[in-house]
């Protein structure tokens, strides 16, 4: 079940650790304001969150339960119980006795913001290894924060503040930007749950969401038994899909000429998309949510990156080599154009059985042509060659944000 459903079931999956919970029975953590004449209480190892999210960051403590005579209640496996309520609602901290009105997930101890009452967004990242997905995402993260805020009027942070994927990525920039370092490969969790970039979008003129992006390396899709483990991919609102442009046949040998030494298999784009399409179908069948003639039903963003290298061989009017508009919604006629532009020149690549695939196998998916550097970079010493200055990276989130009836409408002007 996504995220946004809960407003009719009252339940949701949590976008920090995605197990399912109910709105009316989360846990709290101390606020750190005790109750006069009190000690107040101090961050620590939570051990729960350092189990469910491989997180051993301090943080306050979660309000537990204790009986009249101030024993702690203690479960069957000798865990104490959390203290529970609705969401917004206020309880007294069991230890310093202040009031706190946190709530936190009551498996992974994260905080869930009251915007959770609004909907949310859960949205699964794929891609083969080389793919450029990390660096993609670190830029996305960059422009989540600091440039789609003043597009659409609103404000972007960190629930709970930059831990898991979030504080990944902001060290990727860093390294990018002081450095001239490209970030690190995604590295397989072994089944592991990792934690994901969770995000807080809120309209100043009302209105909010919570969207959760999780990282899947793709050795954790390509090997079957690895992907129907990924609990995340089963219950997200979106997919995106990030491919490499340089595994596609026709572009191979450019790739060596270029320095790429470390393409990967011609099928590794092919072995993420069966894994994908298996997770997937096995999640909608179980729900019984299949779209129409059998296809799945959940949205696929396909990112091809690294466009940056195939501007020069493209017409200079081609929509491809456009940076897009700056507007205050998503230009839907644009990306529907570049989306068909895309179709062909990957049909020229060699790549027409991965779109026939895709074309099977999804009920709706939408092709976004990207550069998140806006300049090739070395790529036998994995370096920067120039300065960052990224080409359409949000698109394929404004797309999954649009579709969830989240952004504001174009006008009608530009309607057709």
């Amino acid at each position: 079940m996504p995220i946004s459903s809960l407003l009719r079931k009252r339940s949701a999956f949590c976008p920090h650790c995605y197990s399912t919970v109910q709105l009316s029975n989360l846990g709290y953590q101390c606020a750190g304001q005790p109750a006069s004449g009190r000690r107040s209480c101090v961050p620590f190892r939570d051990p729960q969150r350092d189990e469910v999210l491989k997180d051993a960051g301090p943080v306050m403590p979660p309000v537990l339960r204790r009986t009249s005579d101030g024993r702690h209640i203690i479960d069957d496996l000798g865990r104490p119980l959390l203290e529970t309520g609705p969401i917004g609602k206020s309880v007294e901290c069991d230890r310093c006795g202040g009031r706190t009105a946190i709530s936190i997930c009551t498996n992974c101890h994260s905080l869930l913001p009251e915007e959770m009452t609004g909907g949310g967004v859960s949205i699964g990242i794929v891609g083969a290894r080389n793919s450029g997905k990390t660096v993609w995402l670190t830029m996305l993260e960059q422009q989540l924060l600091t440039r789609l805020p003043g597009r659409f009027h609103s404000a972007i942070d960190h629930p709970g503040g930059t831990v898991g994927l979030a504080g990944q990525l902001v060290e990727n920039r860093n390294r990018m930007e002081e450095h001239s370092a490209l970030p690190e490969q995604t590295q397989s969790t072994g089944g592991q749950k990792k934690t994901p970039s969770v995000y807080r979008w809120k309209y100043i003129n009302g209105g909010a969401r919570v969207i959760s992006i999780y990282d899947t390396a793709g050795e954790d899709v390509a090997n079957l038994q690895s992907a129907i483990n990924q609990q995340h991919l089963r219950s997200s609102n979106a997919i995106v899909l990030v491919l490499d442009p340089f595994m596609f046949p026709e572009n191979r040998r450019t790739a060596q000429t270029k320095g790429i030494s470390d393409l990967g298999p011609e099928n590794a784009h092919a072995d993420v998309i069966d894994g994908l399409v298996t997770v997937l179908r096995q999640s909608e069948q179980g729900r019984g949510t299949s779209g129409k003639q059998g296809k799945i039903s959940t949205p696929l963003a396909v990112v091809v990156t690294k466009m940056d290298a195939f501007w020069q061989g493209l017409d200079e009017h081609s929509p491809l080599r456009s940076h897009g508009q700056d507007e205050s919604y998503f230009d839907d006629i644009d990306s529907r154009t570049m989306h068909d532009h895309l179709l062909s020149l990957i049909d020229r690549w060699g790549g027409s059985t991965l779109i026939n695939k895709l074309q099977t196998e999804f009920a709706t998916f939408r092709l976004f042509g990207v550069s998140a550097l806006g300049n090739e970079p070395d790529y036998s010493h994995a370096r920067l060659a120039s300065t960052l200055s990224p080409s359409r990276v949000a698109d394929p989130l404004l797309w999954v944000l649009q579709n969830e009836g989240f952004l504001p409408k174009p006008p009608k002007s530009t309607e057709r």
